[in-house]
């Protein structure tokens, strides 16, 4: 299969790979592949990770290719980084950008994933940065 991991380029470009597509892949029960993967880790050169991590469900880009949802986790978080800390990114605001290069998703899974991120919502992430400038 021409899913799975993908380290090279980045956690962004691992591309979608269910445990239930890797237990049909090989020839046994989706249960018995969870029991293999759980509590195991995998060093990268990206640090440790659980080996479940990196079984996502595919999202549909506009081109019909799938796309993992951690890389839109990923982009989510980058694009939270790359703000204007004055003002903060809401989840419109992040669904509105992802639509423009070409990941479809509802506003509710971008705070869906936001909150999965432990990031807050845009205006306490922008009453936390007023906290930290008047101290």
């Amino acid at each position: 299969t021409n899913k799975g991991i993908s380290l090279k380029k980045g956690m962004e470009f691992i591309k979608p790979l269910t445990l239930i597509e890797l237990a049909q892949e090989i020839g046994v029960h989706e249960s018995t592949v969870g029991r293999v993967v759980a509590n195991k880790y995998i060093m990268t050169s990206r640090g440790v990770f659980p080996l479940k991590y990196f079984f996502h469900k595919a999202l549909s880009g506009d081109f019909g290719e799938e796309i993992s949802s951690l890389r839109v986790k990923e982009k989510i978080k980058k694009l939270v980084e790359q703000e204007d800390k004055t003002n903060p990114l809401s989840d419109i605001e992040i669904e509105e950008i992802l639509a423009k290069e070409n990941f479809k998703i509802a506003r509710r899974t971008v705070a869906k994933y936001r909150k999965q991120l432990r990031i807050p919502p845009s205006h306490i992430r922008k009453r936390k940065y007023w906290i930290e400038e008047i101290q």
